[in-house]
């Protein structure tokens, strides 16, 4: 990338970060043209490319910068503060909802960006998904309680059926239009609460002493979804 890019005003940097969001974010990256990103952009085509030598190299820079805001607006360790692990379950997806509402641009980029199959991108993404899960999932897991769950429960299987379910419900929350966030907020709490009913142990079965963590194995073992590409997390 150019480095006069960053030359630009701070605004006009953003313009053109959010106009590329948008519009990849309408469809597959090989459908999406980087003429249309400059007319959101309100700069020439050219111009664009004056920054970005070609579309994959814009598209990865779009990519690196999502990350890095939408980790900024997650609060990471506001979400691992929580020792109960269904409330950790319910803050991350309380702050992802609220990034939704009021960074819906890059939410929808990101939630596309992940189920991209061109070859061109694609790797480079997943990458991207690995470096955080692994990052994410390490803090996670190393300090859960097992003992707060039912005996003899696989902790991975449930984490992956947490994670489809919430991705699910989240992406089609985003296809149904303009979000009601009190409403979004209600469903995921009862998602929630779903799962603490299915998985939590119940109170009073706890033996003495019980306390041993659940580790960080999860986030070691490679994550796959159906496409056969590693999982997100909240």
């Amino acid at each position: 990338m150019n480095e006069k890019f960053y030359m630009l005003s701070e605004e006009k940097q953003q313009r053109i970060i959010r106009a590329g969001w948008k519009v990849f974010s309408q469809g597959i990256y090989r459908k999406c043209p980087v003429g249309e990103i400059a007319k959101e952009a309100d700069i020439s085509k050219s111009l664009l490319f004056h920054y970005f030598k070609n579309k994959k190299e814009l598209y990865l820079f779009l990519l690196e910068e999502a990350m890095r805001q939408g980790m900024h607006i997650i609060d990471t360790g506001a979400i691992l503060q929580k020792e109960d692990f269904f409330e950790i379950m319910e803050t991350g997806m309380e702050m992802k909802l609220r990034m939704m509402v009021h960074h819906r641009e890059l939410s929808e980029f990101v939630i596309m960006a992940y189920y991209e199959k061109d070859e061109e991108v694609a790797p480079e993404v997943q990458k991207w998904v690995h470096k955080i899960l692994e990052q994410f999932d390490g803090l996670l897991f190393a300090g859960i309680d097992a003992s707060q769950f039912r005996p003899g429960l696989d902790l991975e299987m449930m984490y992956r059926e947490m994670f489809w379910a919430s991705d699910g419900c989240l992406r089609a929350m985003l296809q149904a239009g303009p979000l009601d966030l009190e409403k979004a907020r209600s469903e995921l709490l009862r998602l929630v609460n779903f799962w603490r009913s299915i998985y939590q142990r119940e109170s009073g079965n706890i033996p003495a002493g019980c306390g041993q963590q659940a580790g960080s194995g999860l986030a070691k073992k490679e994550r796959r979804n159906e496409n056969g590409r590693d999982n997100q997390t909240l």
